[in-house]
Formats: structure tokens, C-alpha cells, sequence
């Protein structure tokens, strides 16, 4: 702790501390400007914290309101697991809610999309693709995201694609729908419950096949059953 002549330098405030005015050396007050950023960084703090009590406690009305006023928005970290707000939307179930934050994110962030994970290296499109429910909020996220190939394959820290997260999850509509803009083809359909069968049996197949259905491990959860659903009707 500093004494009373000195200052401790606030993370993200200036290092250069002359632009303040000295405190008191006798009652070791902080400056007005200084003591603004405290209440500012405080304040802030609160909102995320109040954003995370919301996403618990479902309400999405005060969420809404919230995300406009933490700094990162929709995109504001909120859990201990790193969660963006997004991230927890995701699970409400609810398209409305979470298409309208995709509108509030900045057009220079929808460009990130991709690239912001939890502790767990799901994107926000992984987390949607575990409910077939949450079909119009993909097709928002991503007609809003340029870099749709990148969302599409990227891996969470399993090697999971979203994809397998869906198929994971049982949530074959999901797949469907992943899969058709993924441009898996329908023609394929005997090449990837080949793929599966071989896997069952330990044996090595296709390195393209794998790379949508199986993660780091060499795990594939597609069961045949859900291949022949998605890709034979």
C-alpha cells in the first residue's frame, strides 16, 4: 500500500502521474479527476456484475439494458469462465434476445466474432449449436459475420467444430443446417457413415471427413444413425 505521499497508478490510467493534482499530504485524498475514475471503473464493475445476476436470473429486459451500458457491450466478459454476454444468451433459448445484441455489437467487432472464446474455446456460434431452437440467431450471427468459413470451422479447445457440437447435443435440425452451410453434400452421405463405421472399429479414414467429425482426440459422438437422418432425406 503506498503511504501517504504517494499515488498507486490505476491499471489503465495514465503512468505519468504529474497530470493529477497532488493529494494532501496530511489527509492522502485523492484528486477530483482521479477519484471520478474510481467511481467510473466502480460503476462499470457494478454493471457487469448485474449483467451476469440478469443472465441468471433470466432477465432479459434488464439485460438489454445492461449491455448498453458495460463497455464491451454484448461482447463484455461476465463469468468466471469468460463468458461474454453472448456466450449466455446463448443458452436462453431465445432468438429474439440474442439476435438483438448481435445488432448492438459494432460493425469493427463482427469482424472478431470468430476469434472471442470462453475458457473452454467455444465461440458464440459453439454454444448456439447445442439446440436446434436457437436456428434464426445462427442464421443472423451469421449473415452479420464476414468471416463465415472461419466461424463455421473453428475449434474449441477440444477440436470441436460446431457442427460436432451440434451432433453432440442430439440437436439434428442443428446439424442440418450447419452442415447445408457448410456445403456438406448430400452425395456424401455414404462417405461420412462410412467414416463413422471405420471409426467404431479403430481404423483410420478420411482426413477431410475427419476434419469435420472428429475432434483433437480422435472422438467422433456422430452416431450413424444421426449421419443417415441429416444427409438421407
Amino acid at each position: 500500500m503506498a503511504d501517504n505521499n504517494e499515488i498507486e497508478t490505476l491499471p489503465n490510467s495514465p503512468s505519468n502521474i504529474s497530470d493529477f493534482a497532488e493529494p494532501s499530504p496530511l489527509s492522502g485524498e485523492l484528486s477530483p479527476l482521479m477519484a471520478d475514475n474510481n467511481e467510473t471503473e466502480q460503476k462499470s464493475l457494478n454493471n457487469i456484475a448485474d449483467l451476469h445476476k440478469a443472465m441468471m436470473d433470466k432477465d432479459y429486459e434488464k439485460v438489454r439494458g445492461l449491455c448498453s451500458k458495460v463497455p464491451e457491450g454484448p461482447l463484455q466478459r461476465i463469468s468466471i469462465y469468460d463468458d461474454t454476454g453472448l456466450h449466455m444468451a446463448a443458452h436462453s433459448k431465445r432468438n429474439d434476445l440474442v439476435c438483438e445484441l448481435l445488432k448492438m455489437i459494432p460493425e469493427h467487432r463482427i469482424y472478431q466474432l470468430s476469434d472471442i472464446k470462453n475458457s473452454d474455446g467455444n465461440t458464440i456460434l459453439h454454444e448456439l449449436a447445442t439446440s436446434s431452437a436457437m436456428e434464426d440467431a445462427v442464421a443472423e450471427l451469421l449473415t452479420r459475420d464476414p468471416k463465415i468459413p472461419n466461424l463455421l470451422t473453428e475449434r474449441n479447445k477440444l477440436g470441436e467444430k460446431p457442427i460436432f457440437c451440434a451432433a453432440r447435443h442430439g440437436q439434428t435440425e442443428m446439424f442440418k443446417f450447419l452442415a447445408d452451410k457448410m456445403e456438406l453434400k448430400k452425395q456424401r452421405s455414404e462417405e461420412i457413415k462410412a467414416h463413422l463405421q471405420r471409426n467404431l472399429q479403430k481404423e483410420q479414414s478420411s482426413e477431410d471427413i475427419k476434419a469435420h467429425l472428429q475432434r483433437n482426440d480422435g472422438t467422433t459422438v456422430l452416431h450413424v444413425s444421426i449421419a443417415t437422418e441429416c444427409f438421407d432425406d
